[in-house]
């Protein structure tokens, strides 16, 4: 029995993960596409060695010996792609792929045979073979049943409560232990870099539609993401859209937008047979066939969207000063103090510490994705400058205030809609998903407690899915999809869980009470507030001294009339009055200035008002007075 809710975050990362690719397989060859080649490597070992280096962005590897029709040296895959037998490569090549489940599925019509590790699709088995060894042989042999064999699911020995074996089925089951709420946050596909330094070679109008924009890729990442969502919540969510089952939001950036109308191209395409081409998710060109039915986002203006990270909130600002300024951020700015004067000298702008350097490596991190990177940014310090990325998206989010800040809003959120569903709340909705930044994401995980140093990567997810038990109990799992064009997701163990399955009444406690409530209060700056005290504090004491000054004047100069006319009275009354009001006043309405500078003028303009009417209406009162006399 489940419950349905999706919470997507996508972003780009690499998870570190203790597996190994011991399944040497010699005189194998596994093409398919490769996301790294290295020219370098020298042995099967070595190649292995790098993969599990890259931990879980590497799923499989091939490494080829001198002699072969094809480049030696070792191939790094993100995926895991089915035997070649008829490949001329036998006696050069060896292959290796990671063991990371007990159960694998997979479908065959399913371009590059990309594998579903830890997923079971129960049913519609028309037979099992007990003398299969692995999964790869497994696939192999319905590829070889032809249109008989629709997918397959190999079960290794020690699966609880299941039967080992390979079981080809003739049709393609939905996968078993569906959540019955998922709540997904994604990130953004591939975008064109948001700023270009003074130095910078390349043209703004290299990037198409300018700068911080989606690219043609960065949509087709995001289809291939909302197909594999359908795949994956298939028996949850209805496979054509209805408003009262889900709902969608973005931050309101063109590109977060633009990668939820293309996510839902996957999640719900008008054409029920079509497959986007595994070469079409790597290509920078726009099919034109492309199946697409309308699908409502939801969105609101920046300063105002503080479940997104992306809302106007003076108090972040004031933590992240106080970051840039703590010893932690100053050990870091001291090891790349090299790094920061090689990148003044190329860049021709001042990089005082870690923070401004993020900006560099982002741009750059993107331009060596289109190879136009310039001549300086060479390979340690493209390596250099990925460091920084990851090293700034971990920090940042370090303090527990900040990700509290940046993170809370969004799991308040998801908590909210799991109570509306149990309840039968109608506010509550089977699946919703957010459409956000890195930074989204990366706040989301550090508030959990289970965030690493990386940047997350393109059209990543984060994954909250709710089910319920046998003894109707809830318990929530987190996944987290970390790599771009992936279909394997990472379970992240909460602290304090002990489980990958958090019971949900654990979660809650562990989690509701520091969520924050209002955050228009939360957001405040705490050096506004102090200089609105200060500045309240001299308005009095300038409105008192006035009242003080009046009281003088009136009483020991109008109380002559004889020695004055009327006229002359009104005169030196306003005269004595300005002058002593300039004195006074000058100082506080500098201090406006110099607070203007800091954006804090506003929140200071009632106070400013105060004062000056109250010396207003000691004029009109001053005035009022002497013509009595």
């Amino acid at each position: 029995m489940w419950i349905y809710f999706i919470f997507i975050l996508t972003f780009s990362t690499k998870i570190v993960c203790l597996q190994t690719c011991s399944n040497f397989e010699n005189g194998i060859d596994r093409p398919g596409p490769w996301y790294a080649y290295i020219q370098t490597i020298s042995s099967a070992d070595a190649c292995c060695n790098l993969c599990n280096d890259e931990g879980a962005r590497c799923q499989s590897w091939v490494f080829v010996r001198t002699g072969a029709t094809i480049a030696p040296g070792c191939y790094l895959k993100q995926n895991i792609p089915p035997i070649n037998q008829a490949s001329n490569c036998q006696q050069y090549c060896t292959s290796g792929f990671k063991q990371t489940s007990l159960i694998i599925s997979g479908r065959c019509a399913y371009p590059g045979g990309i594998f579903e590790l830890g997923v079971d699709r129960p049913g519609d088995n028309y037979v099992r073979l007990l003398n299969v060894q692995n999964h790869p042989t497994c696939c192999a042999i319905c590829q070889m049943e032809g249109d008989k064999c629709r997918a397959w699911t190999f079960i290794r020995n020690g699966a609880p409560g299941k039967e080992s074996g390979c079981f080809l089925k003739d049709k393609v089951p939905p996968i078993s232990n569906v959540p019955c709420v998922p709540c997904t946050s994604v990130r953004h596909g591939e975008r064109t870099p948001s700023y270009l330094y003074p130095t910078n070679p390349n043209d703004p109008h290299i990037w198409p539609n300018g700068l911080g924009q989606l690219t043609v890729r960065g949509r087709l990442q995001q289809v291939s993401l909302g197909q594999y969502i359908r795949e994956r919540y298939s028996s949850l969510i209805n496979s054509t859209y209805v408003a009262s089952e889900i709902t969608v939001r973005s931050t309101d950036y063109d590109r977060t937008l633009m990668s939820a109308y293309s996510n839902l191209v996957g999640l719900y395409p008008s054409s029920k047979n079509f497959q986007l081409p595994e070469n079409m998710v790597q290509s920078n060109v726009w099919p034109e066939t492309l199946p697409w039915q309308p699908i409502p986002v939801h969105t609101i203006p920046k300063p105002m969207d503080h479940l997104l990270t992306v809302s106007s909130c003076d108090r972040y600002g004031d933590l992240v000063e106080e970051l840039r300024k703590s010893p932690r951020i100053q050990r870091l700015n001291n090891e790349y103090r090299d790094l920061f004067q090689y990148l003044e000298k190329h860049t021709n702008q001042s990089i005082s510490d870690i923070f401004i350097a993020w900006d560099v490596a982002d741009t750059t991190l993107i331009e060596a994705i289109y190879n136009v990177t310039p001549a300086w940014v060479t390979p340690p310090i493209l390596r250099q400058l990925r460091q920084v990325s990851d090293l700034c998206f971990y920090h940042l989010f370090y303090s527990s205030e900040i990700n509290r800040l940046r993170g809370g809003p969004l799991l308040r959120e998801i908590l909210q809609n799991i109570e509306n569903l149990i309840s039968n709340n109608a506010n509550g909705r089977k699946a919703k998903i957010y459409f956000g930044h890195d930074v989204t994401i990366s706040a989301i995980l550090a508030y959990l407690g289970v965030n690493y140093v990386h940047q997350p990567p393109f059209a990543s997810g984060l994954f909250f899915d709710l089910y319920q038990q046998d003894d109707n109990s809830y318990a929530i799992q987190l996944e987290y999809l970390n790599m771009t064009n992936s279909r394997s997701t990472h379970i992240m163990t909460l602290p304090e869980c002990f489980n990958a399955m958090c019971p949900l009444d654990t979660f809650i406690q562990l989690y509701q009470a520091k969520l924050p409530q209002d955050m228009d209060k939360e957001c405040e700056s705490t050096k506004i507030q102090q200089n609105i005290k200060t500045t309240t504090e001299m308005s009095f004491v300038s409105t008192n001294v006035l009242d003080l000054v009046d009281e003088v004047v009136t009483k020991s100069y109008f109380r002559k009339p004889s020695l004055r006319t009327y006229f002359t009275y009104i005169f030196h009354y306003m005269l004595i009055y300005c002058l002593i009001s300039l004195f006074i006043n000058v100082p506080v309405f500098l201090m406006g200035y110099y607070l203007h500078l800091f954006d804090y003028s506003n929140h200071l303009c009632q106070y400013y008002s105060v004062n000056a009417l109250s010396i207003n209406i000691g004029m009109v009162t001053c005035l009022a007075y002497a013509s009595l006399e």
